[in-house]
């Protein structure tokens, strides 16, 4: 097959807080910003409450839709739960917690999982540090905040990375991609991308410094849905938030950096044979004859990875190359910025099994 599939695509800004926990803005602060930057649904995930589906609410605001779950917040071992219902317990182990989460109806994304902590910004841990159980849906490979704060080491630092939003989180780091692609060969693991906002004051009003306003943290890191038919915008918010949950859980989803030019659709990247189609998230049977292929919407710097080994390379906007073994299929586009190639996508795999 020639031509991608048809999916559609949705541009969410994931991982956000609100006034309801440790965020500085209302719900509508937070959907204002949603509008000013283009993004197509906000999932707000304040810590341990989903106070914001009682009021105001899930549904449009404008062009984006807001959907409410909430971010479990143990001392370590955080973990996203979106689209279900109730509140899990975060006394509880990891693996029971998650359980819980599950039955309740929620995704699961376990949150900044190599997070180190600050000790600058007295900050702890919080990483993922309990592995026992296999309920959670996947990771948060790519988490704006935590990865942007190892940067300020210091006052001089960290007045540089102020004027510096995508200083360390310019791409996943190393750990957490090695983790996805170890983990993901025994089981699908769905990769999603977080900003972490919660637009905190340092200092006091009216000298008081936002680290950083919404506006700014939606335009650093978004998670790119493919859903089976087009959202409404509008008309029918329940069925448009099903159509998110279902392309998230099959990981038909894929990591978007805003550096270099925002969030433009229409990267693609599937496996092919003959007239048959597999799209990121699928676990099939390797066969001889399979291909991958990537359309972008742009020139991109092209990285082939299987098991996390880099196994090909491309420039241009289009590609295809043999899936000559089983394994992990992902690939890393860059696009050009000036002199400079940036990171643009991280894709979820193509599962094709021994």
């Amino acid at each position: 097959m020639s031509q991608a599939p048809p999916w559609h695509e949705v541009s969410m800004v994931l991982h956000v807080h609100s006034s309801f926990s440790d965020g500085r803005g209302t719900v509508a602060d937070i959907m204002a910003a949603a509008g000013a930057t283009g993004a197509d649904v906000v999932w707000l995930t304040d810590h341990d409450t989903q106070a914001a589906r009682q009021d105001p609410g899930e549904g449009y605001w404008g062009s984006a839709l807001l959907l409410v779950g909430l971010e479990v917040t143990p001392a370590q071992n955080h973990y996203l739960a979106l689209g279900g219902t109730g509140v899990p317990d975060r006394r509880l182990p990891f693996a029971e917690f998650t359980a819980e989460a599950a039955a309740q109806g929620h995704l699961g994304f376990v949150a900044h999982p190599d997070d180190p902590g600050n000790p600058v910004l007295k900050l702890p841990s919080y990483r993922w540090a309990d592995r026992q159980g296999d309920a959670y849906t996947g990771l948060e490979i790519w988490n704006h905040l935590s990865q942007w704060m190892r940067s300020v080491r210091g006052l001089a630092s960290g007045i540089g990375a102020l004027r510096h939003p995508y200083r360390g989180s310019e791409r996943p780091t190393a750990a957490t991609l090695a983790l996805w692609d170890q983990l993901g060969q025994r089981r699908r693991v769905v990769g999603v991308a977080g900003v972490d906002a919660h637009a905190v004051v340092l200092g006091r009003p009216p000298l008081g410094i936002v680290v950083f306003p919404y506006r700014v943290s939606f335009q650093t890191v978004r998670t790119h849905a493919l859903t089976r038919a087009p959202v409404s915008g509008g008309a029918d918010w329940r069925a448009d938030r099903a159509l998110v949950l279902e392309a998230l859980s099959a990981g038909r989803v894929q990591c978007l950096s805003g550096q270099g030019g925002g969030f433009p659709k229409g990267f693609r990247f599937w496996a092919s044979r003959g007239e048959e189609v597999w799209a990121m998230g699928e676990e099939v049977p390797w066969q001889p004859g399979m291909a991958l292929r990537v359309e972008s919407p742009c020139p991109v710097q092209l990285a082939v990875l299987c098991d996390g080994t880099r196994v090909a390379q491309h420039e241009g906007v289009a590609w295809v190359g043999a899936a000559d073994r089983p394994g992990v299929w992902r690939v890393e586009a860059a696009r050009r910025c000036g002199r400079h190639w940036l990171p643009f996508v991280v894709t979820n795999p193509v599962y094709l099994r021994a």
